[in-house]
């Protein structure tokens, strides 16, 4: 979901850094488990091992 989001954004020329990343994440991750979620979000270093894991697609 998160990868084929950044790359539409990106075709659409709108390239996402790493702060609205971890928005669009905590946002996704509040709405599918709600309660469950921390308050605070994803980890600090979350969105550059996401970029890291997926740099092959991104």
């Amino acid at each position: 979901v998160v990868v084929d989001f950044l790359l539409e954004m990106g075709q659409l020329g709108w390239p996402e850094n790493h702060r609205r990343i971890r928005e669009h994440v905590n946002l996704i991750a509040n709405a599918r488990l709600g309660q469950k979620f921390p308050n605070e979000g994803v980890g600090k270093n979350w969105t550059a091992r996401f970029m890291q894991r997926h740099s092959d697609r991104i």
